[in-house]
């Protein structure tokens, strides 16, 4: 993991090279991540498996068509929180890669054509997607996903208020093996919904539906009964849920 490159990076650079077997590449949060260092480790790291870029404030689009170019084999990719990101960018991932896991959490650049793509690219590989707070995101992006990755265990949508109950209900009987759904502040989400999941995912062990204003007690009673894995269930701010 390298945090601060800083005045390092051709360090940094040489000493990757040393260790060309590298499967694991972990950068987030560096703030003096350029598009062309990025790059130069990529050449770098022929076998690169999981890559993260989390909170890299200097990447842009260019840093996605390098990954496409020069880490075709990363199977793991987390790009959250980078604002220069876009559809355009998304495109060169989409167009080379089939991903098993993907982190896009906060690039609100990202539209339903991203999402859309990825599940059409991806299909059955596909197990983790992460896209809290892509707040242009619709129900078009849920079905592509509930039609496209059967084997989707973890989907995190939180602050998404344009996703509706319908989509959730549609998504849960498709993608039967969801284990986690993170679901905080979609507020169009209700009993149906969750009541849908219940029936559907009973492998289910995480659900999260803080804030949603339209979740019931009798929801949330479905997927203790049904959901005999349950874990944790977040619902800090369910206004109509009582102490029953």
């Amino acid at each position: 993991r390298v945090r601060q490159l800083g005045k390092r990076n051709e360090f940094i650079i040489r000493l990757v090279h040393q260790f060309r077997n590298i499967h694991t590449l972990d950068l987030s949060g560096n703030k003096y991540l350029t598009n062309s260092l990025l790059e130069k480790l990529l050449k770098c790291t022929p076998k690169l498996y999981r890559l993260t870029l989390r909170r890299c404030s200097g990447l842009i689009d260019k840093a996605l068509q390098s990954i496409s170019e020069y880490a075709i084999g990363v199977k793991d990719l987390s790009i959250g929180s980078i604002r220069g990101i876009t559809n355009a960018g998304m495109q060169h991932i989409n167009n080379r890669l089939v991903l098993r896991k993907i982190g896009l959490s906060q690039c609100r650049n990202l539209t339903d054509e991203s999402i859309i793509n990825l599940a059409e690219r991806s299909n059955t590989t596909l197990i983790v997607v992460g896209a809290n707070m892509l707040t242009s995101l619709t129900d078009k992006s849920i079905t592509a996903l509930a039609d496209n990755c059967p084997n989707l265990s973890i989907l995190s949508i939180s602050h998404i208020m344009s996703i509706s109950s319908l989509s959730i209900q549609y998504i849960a009987s498709k993608c039967v093996f969801l284990g986690s759904i993170d679901l905080a502040l979609c507020l169009l989400v209700d009993d149906d919904a969750i009541s849908a999941i219940a029936r559907h995912c009973t492998s289910l062990f995480q659900i999260n539906t803080c804030h949603n204003h339209l979740i019931t007690d009798k929801s949330l009673c479905e997927v203790w009964r049904n959901c005999k894995q349950m874990r944790t269930v977040l619902i800090t701010g369910c206004s109509l849920l009582t102490d029953h």
